[in-house]
């Protein structure tokens, strides 16, 4: 496992748990035979106990798992925290914030340790499953290699061909398939502290990582969204244009917009826009955007709320007036 790692920086400071569980004495071996200092230990949690007495479940994901680990970490000054569940198949992060301490999600270390795997020439078919994020699928697809969703669980990623990586959004990931073909939390830690260490050595972290990903991921949706809407306020123009003209509506434009599909996908966009930077995000191309270009996409994804608000308001005064009128010539008639 410790060969997974390539030569690079080693300069972090970890904090570690087993949570009552195996995975203590192989993740200190492993590191130190990769070159990195020894982890900070949650000394509480370090040996094997089948009665987990400093945790209601001992599960990273459940609420107060991970509490002795984030307190070490605050006072040892960390760079990083990383956990196994007690059969050590699963590996949980938490980074460090102005604010705290912030677990990432199974789909965050997921895109992390794929995207760091492709920096180093991984190749191969890259594979998640139905119950994770398909972001999996676009940063396969920019780096030019394979990707297969499977079925839920581990017994359907191993069984994919050509497999380079895998992982489940419930902290399983499959770094080492050519040895084994199923979740591993040791192998998953040790490459995310290679990736840790490389990025601190940049003066970077993972979050810095994550969040120059939001970036590109919100350009791509707010691009979607634009064209949606202009397409939308130019079918609008024509049918104001043609009720001038002709004294006819441009058929089907109050339809179009009233449609409960466009709307559901105009929204849609919008919150992936709005919501880009709280879900998963891995560096993906991001020098491909000028500053300029960044800063002009933030103004405009935060302007597309109040632009669709305005486009249902003109919506239900055509409308309004429309079936206002059908009621006077009704009137008329009588």
């Amino acid at each position: 496992i410790a060969g997974l790692v390539a030569d690079g920086p080693r300069d972090l400071a970890v904090v570690h748990t087993s949570l009552h569980g195996v995975g203590g004495s192989p993740v200190a071996q492993v590191l130190e035979r990769a070159g990195f200092p020894a982890p900070y230990a949650v000394a509480e949690q370090a040996q094997p106990d089948p009665d987990f007495p400093t945790v209601a479940f001992p599960n990273p994901e459940e609420d107060g798992a991970m509490d002795l680990a984030l307190a070490l970490a605050e006072e040892r000054g960390a760079d990083l925290v990383v956990a196994n569940d007690p059969d050590a198949d699963r590996c949980a992060a938490a980074v460090p914030t102005p604010t705290g301490w912030r677990m990432l999600r199974g789909d965050e270390v997921g895109a992390l340790l794929a995207t760091h795997l492709l920096r180093r020439g991984r190749t191969g078919t890259y594979a998640t499953t139905i119950v994770s994020s398909t972001l999996l699928s676009k940063i396969a697809a920019a780096a030019g290699q394979p990707y297969v969703e499977t079925l839920t669980g581990f017994k359907w990623i191993g069984r994919v061909p050509d497999l380079a990586f895998g992982y489940e959004e419930a902290l399983g990931y499959c770094c080492d398939p050519e040895h084994v073909k199923d979740k591993d939390g040791v192998s998953a830690l040790v490459l995310l502290c290679e990736l840790a260490a490389s990025l601190k050595a940049e003066g970077r972290s993972l979050l810095d990582l994550l969040d120059r990903t939001g970036l590109w991921l919100s350009r791509i949706g707010a691009a979607g969204t634009v064209l949606a809407l202009v397409a939308m306020m130019l079918h609008i123009c024509a049918d104001t244009l043609a009720r001038w003209l002709f004294h006819s509506p441009f058929t089907g434009t109050l339809e179009i917009v009233e449609n409960y599909y466009m709307t559901s996908v105009v929204f849609l966009a919008l919150a992936l826009v709005q919501r880009a930077r709280e879900h998963i995000k891995v560096e993906i191309f991001a020098k491909l955007f000028p500053a300029g270009m960044l800063r002009i996409s933030d103004l405009v994804a935060s302007g597309l709320t109040a632009a669709w608000e305005f486009m249902l308001r003109v919506v239900f005064i055509l409308r309004y007036r429309q079936h206002h009128g059908a009621v006077e010539k009704l009137e008329a008639t009588v």
